[in-house]
């Protein structure tokens, strides 16, 4: 049998899934499903799946398989110094511009409102910068967003005042 075809041994097929256009599959090993693509079937048993054995994946990928462990996440922090350690504090006008930034890059994004307190982003800014304070969910949603409604507003209202045609397209 070939190894497309044997991928299917590791998957239960599952059709057209309400929400879904392509087919979708689901691992016999972790229960995740994804769509009914041999190819990805296949890196999800190489790289993701956390339930599947050692013998069953050196049976389908060959005696001499290595799982790389990578993708195994620790969040604790390493024990390594801060990159910027030897800045002792900030003052309040770059702090307040770092807020700025950090709300325009969630808004803009769309990342959730709850981004500065997942623990993951917690740690990274600790180790990349000691000193910076993540802005708390309810400031996002007072004055930084008021803020960058305000700039954004100005900006766009700008580029109406010096153009002389306009052409707007609204999608919904």
């Amino acid at each position: 049998m070939s190894p497309k075809k044997q991928i299917w041994n590791h998957f239960t097929q599952l059709g057209i899934v309400n929400g879904f256009v392509k087919k979708r599959v689901r691992c016999n090993y972790c229960s995740y499903e994804l769509s009914e693509a041999a190819g990805r079937c296949k890196a999800h048993l190489r790289n993701d799946c956390l339930k599947v054995q050692n013998n069953v994946l050196r049976q389908y990928f060959g005696d001499n398989f290595q799982r790389n462990n990578s993708n195994n996440v620790s969040l604790e922090p390493y024990n390594v110094e801060n990159l910027f350690d030897h800045l002792s504090t900030i003052q309040e006008p770059q702090q307040d511009e770092l807020k700025l930034l950090f709300a325009q890059a969630v808004f803009y994004c769309g990342l959730p409102l709850t981004f500065p307190e997942l623990e993951p982003i917690k740690i990274l800014f600790k180790r990349v910068y000691s000193t910076f304070e993540l802005p708390t969910r309810r400031r996002l949603t007072g004055s930084l967003l008021d803020q960058i409604y305000t700039d954004t507003k100005t900006k766009i209202n700008q580029c109406i005042s010096n153009t002389e045609f306009l052409t707007l397209i609204s999608d919904g």
